[in-house]
C-alpha cells in the first residue's frame, strides 16, 4: 500500500513537470497584447507539420515560438534583416530563411507556411512533400487574417539596431 502511494505521488509529480498544466508562458501569452509600436507581425494559422511549434529569430535572436494559430509582434528598426524559422529535428521538417529589407513607418505582415508528409506513392516508392517559409501579406489582409485566427504569442526582447 506504501509503494502504491509513492508511486501516485511521483506520477503525479512527473505530469506536473511534463506540463499537465499551462506554463507560465502560456498564461502571459493569453492575458498579453501587442503595444501598438510594432511593426513586424508573423503569425501561424496553418503550417504543417501541425504537431510541432516552430521557432523565429530574427537576426539570429530567438524571437518566439509560435504553434498553430498564434502570432507575435516585434518593433525591427529600418535596414535588413534575416527571418528564420527553426523546426525539431523529430519534426522533419526544413527550416526556412527570409531577407527582408524594413522601412521606417512601414507594418509588415509575414505568414508562416508548411507543408509536410506523404505526396504519393509509385509502387515501392513513397515520395514526401516537405517545406516551410514566410510569406509575405499585404497589412490590410495581414491584421484581418490575424484577428481572425491567432492569439498572441509574447516575443522576447529584440534589440534593434544601435541598442
Amino acid at each position: 500500500m506504501a509503494l502504491h502511494g509513492k508511486f501516485a505521488s511521483a506520477a503525479l509529480g512527473l505530469i506536473v513537470m511534463l506540463g499537465a498544466s499551462p506554463a507560465p508562458a502560456q498564461i502571459s501569452a493569453q492575458a498579453a497584447a501587442p503595444t501598438g509600436s510594432e511593426n513586424v507581425f508573423i503569425f501561424r494559422a496553418y503550417a504543417e507539420p501541425t504537431l510541432w511549434s516552430t521557432t523565429l529569430k530574427i537576426d539570429g535572436r530567438n524571437v518566439a515560438t509560435l504553434k498553430q494559430n498564434s502570432f507575435t509582434a516585434v518593433q525591427v528598426a529600418a535596414g535588413a534583416h534575416k527571418l528564420k524559422l527553426g523546426w525539431p529535428l523529430l519534426s522533419a521538417q526544413n527550416n526556412a530563411e527570409l531577407q527582408v529589407d524594413i522601412e521606417p513607418d512601414k507594418t509588415y505582415y509575414f505568414a508562416i507556411i508548411g507543408a509536410a508528409g506523404i505526396d504519393h506513392v509509385e509502387g515501392n516508392i513513397i515520395y514526401v512533400r516537405d517545406g516551410s517559409g514566410f510569406v509575405p501579406v499585404e497589412p490590410e489582409k495581414g491584421a484581418p487574417a490575424i484577428q481572425a485566427c491567432c492569439t498572441f504569442t509574447p516575443p522576447a526582447a529584440v534589440r534593434r539596431s544601435g541598442d
